[in-house]
C-alpha cells in the first residue's frame, strides 16, 4: 500500500495542475486533405473509420455541429469482437468519466483532446453535445470505458484524462445503467430521484479514485437486470 501511495505521489508531481495550452492541438499538415465526412447512416455526427478520431473532431467542431445531430461522437475502430461498443451486444457495464461545465470557447479543443485519448487507446469512445451544450454556454465531455466493474481500468482512464487536462480538474464517473434507470444529477448536490448518480470520483488535486460503494452496488444491480436483454441497451449513451 505504501509503495502504491508513493507511486501515486510521484505521478502527481509529473502531471500539470491547470489545463495545458497544448490541449486539442493537431498539426495542420495532418488536417490537410483529410476526410471530414461523418459515417453514413448514423443518428449522431459520428467519425468515419477512414479518419482518425482527433482529425474528425478537429474538422467537425462541436460548436458548429447541427443541434439535430445531438452528439459529436468518436470511437475506436470497429473490431467485430464480443463486448466492443460498436458491435451489437450487451453494453450494460459501460460507464464514462465526465468533464462538466466546459465553456463554449474551450469545448472544441477539449473534445479534440478527448478524441486523441480515444485514438491512444485510453478510452473506447468519447462524445460532446452538438452545438456545445445548453444554449451554447456550457457543455459536458464524456469519455467511455468498457466495463465499470473493472475499477483498475476506470482509475487508469481517469488518470490518463488528468494527465491531458490537468490534475486540478474534478472528474465524475457514471454508469450507463444509472442513465438508463433515469438517475440524473439535480441542483441538490448531485442527488436525483434515485440518490447519488456517480459511483467514482477523482477530486481536484488528486489522482486517487474515490468509490461510493452504495452507488456502485445500485448501478451494478441495475446493469445486471439488463444482462440478458441487450436489445434494450444497443449503444453507448450518456
Amino acid at each position: 500500500a505504501s509503495s502504491a501511495s508513493a507511486a501515486r505521489a510521484l505521478e502527481l508531481l509529473t502531471c500539470p495542475y491547470d489545463v495545458p495550452a497544448s490541449v486539442g492541438h493537431v498539426p495542420p499538415a495532418i488536417l490537410e486533405g483529410a476526410v471530414a465526412d461523418p459515417a453514413p447512416g448514423s443518428t449522431w455526427l459520428t467519425h468515419h473509420d477512414a479518419t482518425p478520431p482527433s482529425v474528425f473532431a478537429a474538422l467537425n467542431p462541436v460548436t458548429k455541429a447541427p443541434a439535430e445531430k445531438q452528439w459529436v461522437y468518436v470511437r475506436r475502430k470497429k473490431s467485430g469482437t464480443a463486448g466492443d461498443p460498436d458491435t451489437a451486444g450487451d453494453h450494460s457495464y459501460v460507464g464514462k468519466w465526465m468533464i462538466m461545465g466546459v465553456e463554449s470557447d474551450a469545448i472544441d479543443a477539449w473534445f479534440v483532446e478527448c478524441a486523441k485519448a480515444v485514438e491512444a487507446g485510453e478510452f473506447v469512445a468519447a462524445k460532446a453535445p452538438a452545438g456545445g451544450g445548453d444554449k451554447g454556454e456550457k457543455g459536458v465531455l464524456i469519455c467511455y470505458t468498457q466495463d465499470f466493474r473493472d475499477r483498475g481500468d476506470a482509475e487508469r482512464a481517469g488518470v490518463a484524462l488528468k494527465r491531458r487536462f490537468g490534475v486540478g480538474m474534478t472528474l465524475r464517473y457514471k454508469t450507463d445503467s444509472a442513465t438508463y434507470a433515469g438517475m440524473y444529477a439535480s441542483a441538490d448536490g448531485g442527488k436525483g430521484k434515485a440518490g447519488k448518480t456517480c459511483c467514482y470520483e477523482m477530486r481536484s488535486g488528486s489522482l486517487r479514485m474515490d468509490v461510493d460503494e452504495a452507488t456502485y452496488c445500485r448501478c451494478l444491480e441495475l446493469a445486471e437486470k439488463h444482462e440478458d436483454r441487450p436489445e434494450e441497451v444497443i449503444t453507448i449513451d450518456d
